[in-house]
């Protein structure tokens, strides 16, 4: 255990950061289970709910990810996600009271600017609570919650919305977080960065702050991380595009109703939870004897659910698409625990925030964002309607899976191993500077 992280283990503070995980994703999935009695009470086009559920809040959780993300390397992170916590869940449980489409898209606004800090603040301490070899395990099941979230929100939220109306899901899904936050200040201590690294560049020390423009340098001039960005946003384009639009896939081409496809998604979230502890697990096992491990696996993954989304979008059976939406969920929450465990790896202790925002930007903003209004625009435009959309918007897969490779090859031409008091991917790339 971390002296400074207070009284509570490793495997305590974890959970609280899963249960803080949990709540983002509630909070964010949401919309997805009720967004067709949203379409029919404000009557909405595709594209329109496709900016309600995606790029509304995704922009300005783009405009607030490098001011939060640049907080987070410089404040006490406990606090800060305390914050962040309490201001999202409270617009989500406000989002219920909204009498216009233009209210709930300026109510989602603010609950995606809140969460642009979530993702980086828990990031960064898990950096700090787990050494290399294990982060993947650990964001891994972190990122379970993510699944459960998910799970939860169509489960819960679609009983609730069917029983009691679309607006008492908003409500049943922000009040858990209010409570939440009080918790996250009661129990967790803010732990010393770095302090499972050895950083022999004197210049990231604690007392010496790396500044936002050697940060951006960063990003910018290291392979590993550019195309490391990439490929997370690729791969959350499509992850983004599976949740909001499954229900309603279900709705329209399986004749589910709301109860029944909310049930079936829930069922299908949960191999996604399975999925992200798997693939932190390989990952972490793989890293032992390759650094570029994390990205590996994630691109593998990727990869391997493209048949799998292209037989959801397609097939008329509804078993089969259950089972392709399971088999899609696993491997989508499979890929997420590498790859951020990559992030955070890759770069100096006091960067992570910052670095994990800029990856949270480009995922939220073109990823998030545009992956489901893209799929209602062309769903509203292909003959073959939301199935064909869909078809198109699983391929994307494809071209992350190719940046994940680069991103393994970038790692391996610097020639750095990853462990104790070993040169890290920066320090390789930047020990001229």
């Amino acid at each position: 255990m971390v002296p400074s992280s207070g009284v509570m283990s490793r495997r305590g503070i974890l959970l609280i950061l899963s249960l803080v995980y949990l709540a983002h994703s509630v909070d964010r999935q949401i919309i997805a289970v009720v967004i067709e009695p949203i379409k029919q009470e404000f009557h909405l086009s595709d594209t329109m709910l496709g900016l309600l559920g995606g790029l509304g809040s995704a922009a300005m959780f783009a405009l607030a990810s490098l001011p939060v993300g640049y907080l987070v390397d410089r404040t006490n992170r406990v606090r800060l996600l305390a914050i962040l916590l309490g201001v999202w869940s409270f617009l989500t449980a406000l989002s219920g009271f909204a009498s216009s489409y233009a209210a709930l898209f300026f109510a989602r606004m603010g609950v995606g600017a809140a969460e642009a800090g979530g993702s980086p603040t828990i990031m960064s301490l898990i950096a700090d609570l787990f050494p290399a070899h294990r982060r993947s395990s650990a964001i891994g099941v972190c990122y379970m919650s993510t699944a459960a979230g998910v799970s939860l929100s169509f489960l819960v939220g679609s009983a609730v919305a069917a029983a009691y109306g679309w607006r008492s899901a908003f409500w049943i899904a922000g009040v858990p977080g209010i409570i939440l936050t009080v918790l996250v200040l009661k129990l967790l201590h803010e732990p010393n960065r770095g302090a499972r690294d050895t950083i022999s560049d004197p210049a990231l020390a604690d007392e010496q702050m790396p500044s936002f423009r050697h940060t951006l340098q960063l990003i910018v001039r290291t392979p590993a991380v550019m195309h490391i960005a990439i490929a997370i946003t690729l791969a959350g384009f499509v992850t983004a595009t599976l949740w909001i639009w499954s229900t309603s896939l279900l709705i329209r081409y399986h004749g589910l109703d709301l109860a029944h496809a909310g049930r079936f998604v829930a069922f299908a979230a949960l191999f996604q939870a399975s999925g992200s502890w798997a693939g932190g697990a390989i990952a972490d096992r793989m890293a032992r004897r390759e650094t570029a491990a994390p990205a590996m696996v994630a691109g593998i993954c990727v990869l391997l659910a493209v048949p799998f989304g292209i037989g959801l979008a397609l097939t008329d059976s509804t078993v089969a698409a259950l089972i392709c939406l399971c088999t899609m969920a696993f491997l989508n929450g499979a890929w997420m625990g590498p790859s951020f465990a990559f992030v955070v790896t890759v770069v100096p202790p006091r960067m992570r925030g910052l670095v994990s925002a800029f990856v949270q930007l480009l995922v939220n903003l073109i990823g998030s964002g545009a992956g489901p209004l893209v799929a209602g625009a062309l769903s509203d435009r292909l003959s073959g309607g939301l199935q064909s959309a869909l078809a198109v918007c699983f391929c994307f897969h494809l071209w992350g899976a190719v940046h994940f490779g680069l991103a393994c090859r970038a790692v391996r031409a610097t020639g750095a191993r990853r462990g104790e008091g070993e040169t890290s991917p920066y320090e390789a790339r930047f020990s001229g500077d």
